[in-house]
């Protein structure tokens, strides 16, 4: 028997929207912009109209601040189900390779990295705009 109690959350985080190329990791990092919302840090690079793919993301927690890797890991999940959750702010229209750094000491709270990764996003969604349209400069 199904359990219906349970909301329904239709958007899923596909293996085709993880960056994992290294040439793509490296091209971010090497070209990207990058903003910074407490506790994370955004490096993006948008995707020109000619390259294939869509929205990829990369989730990153230093090993040097969280020893363990359950913790490690347990802040990824966090970080991919707050992203997963909040996509839906960024236009379809617009494509980009993002890495998500945390960028914290400590263990948060999952409000707390939702709320940052909301912010994030329109953050993101808002420089994109503005850098998307025509500057008055001739």
């Amino acid at each position: 028997m199904i359990d219906d109690s349970r909301p329904h959350y239709p958007s899923q985080l596909p293996k085709s929207e993880r960056l994992s190329f290294k040439r793509h990791v490296d091209w971010i990092f090497a070209t990207g912009q990058s903003l910074f919302v407490y506790p994370i840090r955004i490096v993006y690079r948008p995707l020109a109209d000619e390259e294939q793919g869509t929205t990829a993301i990369l989730v990153s927690v230093s090993k040097r601040r969280f020893k363990h890797a359950v913790d490690r890991n347990r802040i990824k999940r966090l970080l991919r189900e707050a992203y997963r959750l909040n996509k839906h702010s960024l236009p379809p229209t617009l494509r980009f390779h993002i890495a998500f750094l945390y960028i914290a000491s400590d263990h948060l709270t999952f409000p707390v990295i939702q709320k940052a990764m909301a912010h994030a996003l329109r953050t993101l969604n808002k420089k994109s705009q503005a850098t998307a349209t025509p500057s008055s400069h001739p």
